[in-house]
């Protein structure tokens, strides 16, 4: 009775011949059988027909467990699948990250907006003293002449007295 070990690493199989005590009778440890594809079987060295026919025969015993194995696959896939959606699950959690951090930056955009209204107003306050010291000097050369024309009063009143004197004395 022919029986194969499978290696899944290479897709090859060792043949085995059983007797009907399940005693190895012989094994050819040179012939591997590979799975070009689901149907067919390639065998490497020469084989006898009944032998390749039990090869065919006991794939095709075998195929169910592929099959199993290709379901077992199909039903990893979706674990795969379930990994991506799971990506993508905390992929918004990065999204609120950025959000968390864009709702720090208007923060830190009113201590900007702040900082330069700050700068905007001394500025402002600085035109608008500069737009008033004209006004103040004028004030200041107002007094200044102002003082200047008390003081020149002042220097002119003994001359003027002095000439309402000598009027008082005419008449």
């Amino acid at each position: 009775m022919p029986a194969a070990n499978y290696f899944p690493g290479n897709q090859s199989c060792q043949l085995f011949n059983f007797n009907n005590n399940s005693s190895l009778t012989s094994s050819n440890f040179n012939t591997y059988w590979l799975f070009t594809n689901q149907s067919s079987v390639f065998i490497t060295n020469n084989v006898h027909r009944s032998h390749q026919y039990h090869l065919r025969l006991h794939q095709r015993h075998r195929q169910p467990l592929r099959r199993h194995c290709r379901l077992h696959q199909r039903h990893q896939q979706p674990h795969r699948h379930h990994l991506r959606l799971h990506r993508h699950h905390r992929q918004p959690l990065r999204r609120h990250c950025r959000l968390h951090q864009r709702h720090h930056q208007p923060h830190q955009h009113r201590l900007r907006l702040h900082q330069h209204r700050l700068r905007l107003h001394r500025h402002h306050h600085r035109l608008h003293q500069h737009h008033h010291q004209p006004h103040q000097h004028r004030l200041r050369l107002h007094r200044h002449h102002h003082r200047l024309h008390q003081h020149h009063r002042q220097l002119l009143q003994p001359h003027r007295q002095q000439q309402v004197s000598k009027l008082s004395h005419d008449f």
